[in-house]
């Protein structure tokens, strides 16, 4: 047997492959490939996040509570997407039109309900073959499905419109929200195996355009997110009119949501876009070499963007905008109309901000064909200089050629920065246009008429708003009897069957009439009647007159509301105006019901009780109008209100009793006559409508209502120039200059 030197090494031993079997070897060779804390830790993540999914995509998420017919309804975004496909048959039906409302319920299926599962097949795809292209698909494509929960935040913040409207988040929401997120993370942990930041560098390059793009998204997302608002959703009479104009910048927005959803929106939207597309392009091109190599390298920080892109909602938020529009468009309810700077500054941060990772890989293309091209020149010109050194001609044709390629590079990086934004500023302009001639046209207010057809439909019509306001108003669940509520079912009280509600307490007014008579009105205590007087004569008491309480209110309806054109005010160029507004009483004798005045009159012994049935009552309102906002203000003395109550005795008797023949012949004598109670009302009317209220107090009305204080000419101006065009706030009816 041959010894072994002890001088020499000892030989290698056999590669463990030729020890294992085939299947061994097949067995190792897969564990390597698969088994990496890679694959266990992305494929973890994605397992919890799909433990969100399934559950976030059929439990609530969102709920309506409208107060126009007290319905609740929650919402799913399963339930959403049936919601909306079938529209023409489930509860949607006559509130949407159903051939609009299948356009977002497809692209709410696809985002939200099947790109789930596609993305898990295609991750499993791309695990097997091991294919770094696939996986970065997917991790492109994630993103997108967060288009449910930005559509959920939009909704919830621009139809918070309480009390008609409340909306309010539910426990889906936050089930699914935390399926996107957990989904894009293991996606990113998953891809992290296989790529490397040399090769990301490769194929990327900031060199050519990157600059002017990032400027455009930084500047537009400051523009629409803090300064213009990008739209308004109008809640619209059915009849036409637009009731306010709800307009939101994105700040707006945030501050309507919960501390979660801004602190989400604001880091997506705004804070990742800008590091990725404007910091770490600035650092790279511009730091300082020691700043570069500190943080990682060039090909580091591309391979961070590459990463941080995923989590830049931009683009998201964008389409979410334009699903929400659709909704909304479709309900007769709401009218959304889009802003032309704030709509046209995130349309083009959505474009820019969704494409400028590619942007970065054009670059790269772009800049390989001029280096390209350079190469190509510097090779003709080392054989032309080696084969023709004393040829004058091939020493022109060399320069020619070298001036043609330099002038090349030079057009085709000019064309680069002409076409790319060029393509971004135009597709943004033409996707603000649709928007724009897609809104619903509000109902004309430009002249007079307009105004007054508009409140005329929207008074007389069942879905109108503002009869569903005065229904609101004066129906019987609201009012039935005005007055001495204290004695609600008594003899001498108003009725037990109808709500109540009691005046305010009057001052006194001493009124001095000819041959030495007194009366004394307004002396009326909260809770008690609503006028009382005693006509006397020294220490001598004629009578004393009670009005007790006002029944039959819920038969009172607002039958018209109206302006009538004064004409331009003498020695003034602003115009004189009156809103006059009828109320009429459905007057009948055989109901107990209808409208009454339980007058008490005590005349020595005796106590008489007549009534008086008014069937008409106008209210006329001096207005001056001004072209400028606010449109209207009230007039001062004698022409600010005027009363008048139809028919002429409505309020005095007939006569045809002798119970009233006798009251009406002692008030006539003492001046008490119906022009006296329409001048009374009159200044009462005239006390409240003079009076600005604070609008903090009253509940929610800063949703609809931008002002602080809040009266009757300002709601009707407000209401007028919700109705004018967006871009034009001016009212040229009133032709006055101020």
């Amino acid at each position: 047997m041959q010894q072994l030197r002890p001088d020499l090494p000892l030989p290698p031993p056999p590669p463990r492959s030729h020890l294992l079997t085939e299947s061994e070897s097949k067995s190792e060779s897969a564990w390597e490939k698969y088994g990496t804390w890679q694959n266990y830790a992305g494929g973890g993540v994605l397992l919890i996040s799909f433990c969100c999914c399934i559950p976030g995509l059929f439990i609530y998420d969102s709920a309506v509570v409208s107060a126009v017919d007290g319905s609740r309804r929650h919402y799913s975004a399963w339930g959403l997407v049936d919601l909306l496909w079938n529209a023409e048959h489930n509860e949607l039906k006559g509130e949407v039109d159903p051939t609009i409302t299948k356009v977002p319920a497809a692209l709410v299926m696809f985002f939200c309900i099947m790109m789930p599962f596609i993305k898990l097949f295609a991750t499993i795809v791309g695990l097997y073959l091991q294919s770094d292209t696939i996986l970065w698909s997917v991790a492109r494509v994630a993103k997108f499905q967060h288009v449910d929960g930005q559509i959920i935040m939009l909704l919830n913040s621009y139809l918070q419109l309480p009390p008609i409207i409340v909306t309010e988040l539910k426990p889906g929401f936050y089930l699914f929200l935390s399926y996107c997120i957990l989904s894009s993370l293991s996606t990113q942990i998953l891809l992290s195996q296989f790529v490397k930041a040399e090769s990301i560098a490769k194929h990327q390059s900031l060199r050519v355009i990157w600059f002017p793009i990032a400027l455009c998204i930084v500047t537009s997302v400051i523009i629409f997110f803090f300064y213009a608002p990008v739209m308004t959703v109008s809640p619209v009479d059915p009849q036409g009119i637009q009731l306010a104009r709800i307009r939101k910048t994105m700040i707006r927005v945030l501050l309507d949501s919960n501390w979660f959803c801004a602190s989400w929106l604001v880091t997506t939207v705004v804070i990742l876009p800008c590091i990725t597309y404007a910091v770490i392009p600035a650092i790279i091109e511009l730091g300082p070499p020691q700043l570069v190599a500190r943080l990682g390298g060039e090909a580091h920080l591309q391979l961070l963007m590459e990463y941080l892109h995923d989590w830049t909602l931009g683009d998201v938020l964008f389409l979410a905008y334009l699903i929400m529009w659709l909704i909304v468009l479709a309900s007769k309810w709401t009218n959304p109309e889009v802003f032309r700077l704030g709509g046209y500054f995130m349309i083009l941060y959505g474009i820019s901000s969704g494409f400028m990772i590619y942007l970065f890989q054009l670059n790269a293309c772009v800049q390989g064909a001029d280096a390209n091209s350079k190469h190509s020149t510097d090779t003709i010109a080392d054989c032309s200089d080696s084969e023709a050194e004393d040829d004058v001609s091939s020493r022109h044709l060399i320069g020619r050629n070298q001036r043609a390629s330099a002038a090349s590079g030079v057009c085709l990086r000019c064309a680069f920065y002409v076409i790319v934004p060029g393509l971004y500023c135009g597709a943004a302009a033409g996707l603000l246009r649709w928007l724009e001639l897609s809104s619903k046209p509000a109902m004309d207010m430009s002249s007079l008429d307009d105004v007054n057809r508009a409140l005329e439909r929207s008074l007389q019509k069942d879905d109108g708003a503002l009869h569903i306001v005065c229904w609101k108003t004066l129906g019987s669940d609201h009012l039935g009897s005005l007055g001495s509520c204290s004695k609600k079912g008594q003899v001498d009280g108003p009725p037990d069957n109808l709500p109540c509600m009691d005046v305010p307490q009057y001052h006194v007014d001493d009124v001095s009439l000819p041959l030495g008579l007194k009366i004394s009105g307004f002396t009326a205590q909260k809770g008690g009647p609503i006028f009382a007087t005693d006509v006397d004569e020294g220490n001598f008491k004629i009578t004393h007159l009670e009005v007790l309480f006002l029944t039959g209110l819920q038969s009172m309806q607002v039958s018209s509301v109206k302006i009538v054109d004064q004409g331009l005010q003498p020695g003034n160029a602003k115009r004189a105006m009156q809103l006059e507004i009828k109320i009429g009483i459905k007057s009948d004798p055989a109901n107990k019901e209808s409208l009454s005045l339980p007058v008490t009159v005590k005349l020595a012994e005796r106590t008489l009780i007549p009534c008086c049935n008014p069937d008409l009552v106008t209210v006329r309102l001096g207005l001056t109008c001004h072209r400028k906002y606010p449109y209207f203000s009230l007039v001062t003395g004698e022409d600010a209100v005027s009363i008048d109550i139809d028919p002429e005795n409505a309020m005095t008797g007939s006569g045809t009793s002798s119970s009233e023949h006798l009251l009406f012949e002692v008030a006539s004598k003492a001046g008490f006559t119906q022009g006296d109670i329409e001048r009374k009302v009159a200044d009462l009317v005239a006390q409240h409508v003079q009076t600005s209220l604070d609008s903090s107090s009253i509940p929610s009305l800063h949703v609809l209502y931008p002002y602080s204080q809040v009266n009757i000419t300002s709601v009707l101006s407000f209401l007028i120039r919700s109705n004018l065009p967006i871009s034009n706030s001016d009212w040229e009816f009133c032709g006055s200059i101020d």
